[in-house]
Formats: C-alpha cells, structure tokens, sequence
C-alpha cells in the first residue's frame, strides 16, 4: 500500500487559494504543484490492472463512500442500479462544470490531482461496463481544461476508453444531473422532470453521473483498500473576500477547521452551499466537517461548501443576495421559477431593505407554500430551503429590519 498522509491525501496541502468568489476558478492561486503521471504513480502508485471488481465493491460499501456533488446518495446502490438495469451503452460522466460561485474543490482537484480523478473514472467505467466517458465542464475554466488535456495526453497510451471532454456554458444548472444527462444525449443543458430516479436517464442511452471529488476518493480506495483508507472532507471556505479549498481529516470539527485556517468565528455559516441551511455557529461549532456525522445531526455538507458570516455582516442582506442570483440563474421552464420565485425573492429584498411588516413576512411564507416541491427542477427548492433557514437564524434581525435599523452593522461601525 501507498503511504498517504493524513488529512491531505487528495490535495497534498492544507489549504489551496483559490481567490474572491468567481463564477469559476479559472487558475489556482497556490504553489502545490500539478501532478503529471509520473508524479502521480510516484505519490500514490499504480492502481492494479484487472481490479477485482467485487474486491473494489466491498471497499466502497465498507467505507460506505457517497457522493459528493451534494446529495451524498451511496455510491455502490448507484452502481448496483446500473449493473441490474437490462440497458447497455453506458457513459459515465465526470460531472466537473461546478457553477455554483462559492465552490472550487473540483477545480482545485482537475487542476492539482487530474490522473486521480481519471484513475476513479476508469474504474467506475469498468463496474458499470460504460463505453463512453464523459467530462463535463464549463466553457470558462480554461485552466482546468488545459490541466485535463495535459493529464489525457500524459495517459492515452494506457486507457481502454478514451475520454472526452464536453464544454457547458458557465451556469448553475448546467450541473444538475438530469441537465448533464439532457445534454449528453444531444440536447440542451437544461433540467427535465426525472418520472422514475432509478433510470434517470429518461428513455435514452443509459448514463450514471460522477461527481469529480467522489472519483478521485475511489482513486484513492483502489490503492488502499478500506482499512488503511483514512476519511476526510474537502470543502470551500468562503471568508469574505478570502476563498480557500482545505481537505478536512475525519474528526476535525467545524471551530478546528476555522482555528486552523485563521477564519474569524463567524456569526453562522451558509452550509452545503447557496441550496444549503444557515446554521449558527454555536451549533456548528463543535459538530464534525464530516457527511455522516452531520446527516446523524440533522445536517447537510451538500456540495461542501461553507459561507461564513462575518460578525458584523447582515445575514439577511447575504440571503437577499444569493436568492437574487438563484432566480437569475433558473431555466425558466416552469411556473414556480418564471413568477413564484422571483415574488420570493423580492419579498426577501423588502425584509433586507428595512421596509417589510408583518404582512410582508405573511406573504412570503404564502408564497414559499405555493412554489415549494412544484420546480420542474430542484433550483426553487433550494432557494427556499435557504431562505427557510435564514427566515429561522434571523429572526431577531427581521424585527429590527421591521423598525429600520441593523443591530449587526451598526455594531460593526
């Protein structure tokens, strides 16, 4: 087995910076150089050729790896799904558009790491039987793409199937899985209601969609087996202006994490991203940077993405803010996101601006009722489990809107 340090067996640095929150990380700000192949196999050896599959199985049931896209769904219950479906022509795709602008661990991982990641998607082409592999990134990460034909190049006299990679214009939801799939089969990158979730792909040409972070985990679990595997988490912390990615070992908890990075204890942090919850830091605090440990608390690292609120920042300002962008980013295929969201949102912005009553509040929860669960997609949802969430942090804060004044600011002058 490979020896691999703990903590940074993924990035093989404490923390990469990745710049202000852009739309995407279009060049990592970091001196940890890029893995060529050579590299590469020298860090974390050669995965053995011919792997076992029912071997690689049980090593994925046994550290019970998830997906990391968000929704954390098991990946060995998505591979047993696809090799039980009576469907051939596979493609795997490596879902790597991230267009979400508080996120950069993919970027950071394609960037960094790419032959791990292309190691993990061989081998889930291979359990699945897939004959086509997809990249799937955004048109503006140039980076990221000359890093990606650079680490194709480096390995095409080894692979069985050759990948390729397929450009989306830079949006949100040009990543949802149902929108990759769309778009795979030649259409446009746009969401579509999925009637059954077990063969999502609608009819079509069978595709099982990998997030990059989950593929380069199975990388590295082809190398160590489940026992010497040592868990982690990779996140982006966004901390103002500051924007880093940091590989989280097991155990570490969230003030751990901020302690060691310098971040400033925060008010709340936005967790699992701009779909995720505002959670107060005196319940995060101590909780672990961990999916399992946090699914055990009624909690979600989603996409891995933490937003902390400074001291003196106005949560429902960042809230109005982020809801804004969500509705601006909505394909505009249904109901809910063409006139129910946009009402939400510009309730929202009346609770921000220091103009709303209680009618106001009145009418929003009204409003959230009627768009909540009836998104041909699930951008509306998450825009308003968001707002929920900031609806229930801020309490205190929407009354002293109600009165015209922000405690927050005015304590921070």
């Amino acid at each position: 087995m490979t020896e691999i340090t703990r903590g940074r067996a993924l990035l093989g640095s404490d923390f990469i910076d990745i710049g202000s929150s852009s739309q995407v990380v279009h060049k990592l700000d970091t001196r940890v150089p890029r893995q060529d192949r050579t590299a590469h196999e020298a860090a974390f050896g050669v995965v053995t050729a011919g792997l076992e599959p029912n071997w690689l199985d049980q090593q994925v049931r046994a550290i019970a790896l998830t997906g990391r896209g968000g929704a954390h769904f098991p990946v060995a219950t998505k591979w047993r799904a696809a090799q039980q479906a009576d469907v051939g022509g596979w493609t795997l795709v490596v879902n790597a558009s991230e267009g979400e602008p508080a996120s950069g661990k993919d970027a950071a991982l394609l960037q960094l790491r790419p032959h791990l990641v292309l190691d993990g998607a061989e081998l889930a082409a291979s359990m699945i039987g897939a004959d086509r592999v997809v990249i799937w990134l955004a048109d503006e990460a140039r980076a990221t793409l000359q890093s990606l034909r650079s680490a194709l190049a480096e390995r095409r006299s080894g692979l069985t199937r050759a990948p390729e990679i397929v450009t989306t214009p830079e949006r949100y939801l040009a990543g949802e899985s149902s929108a990759v799939i769309r778009a795979v089969h030649g259409g446009p990158p746009l969401p579509r209601t999925t009637m059954n979730p077990a063969q999502p792909w609608a009819g079509g040409p069978p595709v099982l969609v990998h997030n990059v972070e989950t593929l380069a985990r199975l990388g590295l679990l082809a190398r160590t087996g489940s026992r010497s595997f040592e868990p982690s988490s990779l996140v982006t912390v966004t901390d103002g202006d500051r924007r880093f990615v940091a590989e989280v070992p097991a155990g570490e908890t969230f003030s751990e994490l901020f302690e060691r990075a310098k971040v400033p204890v925060p008010q709340a942090v936005l967790l699992g991203g701009y779909g995720g919850e505002w959670v107060g830091w005196s319940e995060l605090a101590l909780l672990a940077v961990d999916p399992h440990a946090l699914k055990e608390a009624g909690r979600s690292l989603g996409a891995g993405v933490l937003i902390a609120l400074g001291r003196f920042d106005c949560g429902l300002e960042m809230t109005a803010s982020i809801a804004h962008w969500l509705a601006d980013q909505s394909a505009g295929q249904c109901g809910p996101c063409r006139f129910g969201l946009p009402e939400v949102v510009e309730l929202v912005s009346r609770l921000a601006g220091r103009r709303a009553g209680q009618r106001d509040l009145d009418r929003l929860h009204e409003k959230m009722a009627l768009v909540d669960g009836r998104g041909a997609c699930r951008l509306p949802d998450g825009a308003l489990r968001m707002i929920r969430s900031a609806l229930r942090e801020f309490a205190a804060e929407i009354n002293d809107h109600r009165y015209g004044r922000c405690l927050q600011q005015e304590q921070g002058r």
